[in-house]
């Protein structure tokens, strides 16, 4: 019966502390975004933008891609809690790498002839190499099949979803993941813009390189989340423009 109650206080203690240590350092990462991501214009696109000047020479930067390396397996933590640090560390690791970068017009001015700068490795978590694709669609897209991600994610251009200035969490995750989408969906300018004299239905590319994520039809999945009328079903779709520009706050990069 002791050794029981040992190991189970042992499996216990050592959930604890794993906890801790991603805890500690998502409020690590939620006080960098809190300073360094504001609300602003940029090309006539209200939106999130982030001070990558400020962001390059603070030295949190360093200690949290240092940390992101030595941090312990996920696999024993809840749904939500994983789904959320993934995505913590997928918007880092695309802010540590524009703030490597000074001078950058867009992420893709990394690319290289056979090589995009998705599929350069960005760093390592959890003691593994990863590149900015292989978190997305191996890991976020492939064992969370949540859509709304698509909204979470932020690839540094004016026309991604607004980066959030907190850390995602895993009590606060589907509240998160809900206003990110409605708040790319209002934003006309990037995310969805109704037309109801043309009866056109203009929506952000993501909606169409990601159909499959949103059920093979993105207008039934917008319309069953509540986010356009019916009528709309009968819209013709169009696509918006993607500015792969980078979304840094003005004279800040």
């Amino acid at each position: 019966m002791k050794n029981a109650i040992l190991v189970v206080l042992t499996v216990v203690l050592s959930c604890s502390i794993s906890a801790d240590v991603f805890d500690n350092w998502n409020e690590k990462y939620n006080g960098l975004v809190k300073d360094y991501v504001k609300s602003s214009t940029v090309k006539g696109i209200k939106g999130n933008y982030v001070d990558y000047k400020g962001l390059r020479s603070d030295k949190r930067v360093n200690q949290l891609r240092t940390q992101l390396a030595s941090l312990p397996s996920l696999s024993s933590l809840p749904r939500n809690k994983r789904l959320a640090c993934w995505i913590n560390y997928y918007n880092f690791l695309t802010l540590h790498v524009v703030a490597k970068n000074p001078g950058l017009k867009g992420l893709q001015d990394l690319n290289k002839p056979n090589k995009n700068v998705w599929n350069q490795s960005v760093g390592k978590v959890l003691g593994s190499s990863y590149t900015l694709d292989h978190i997305e669609h191996k890991i976020i897209r492939k064992y969370f099949k949540e859509p709304r991600i698509h909204f979470a994610l932020v690839c540094a251009a004016v026309s991604c979803p607004n980066l959030l200035n907190e850390a995602y969490t895993a009590n606060k995750l589907e509240s998160q993941l809900q206003s990110q989408l409605r708040a790319f969906a209002l934003n006309k300018k990037k995310g969805i813009n109704l037309d109801k004299n043309g009866r056109v239905l203009r929506l952000s590319s993501l909606f169409d390189w990601f159909k499959d994520d949103f059920g093979g039809n993105s207008k039934k999945w917008l319309q069953n989340n509540k986010i356009i009328p019916s009528y709309a079903l009968n819209y013709k779709v169009e696509y918006l423009n993607y500015d792969w520009d980078l979304n840094a706050l003005p004279g800040k990069n």
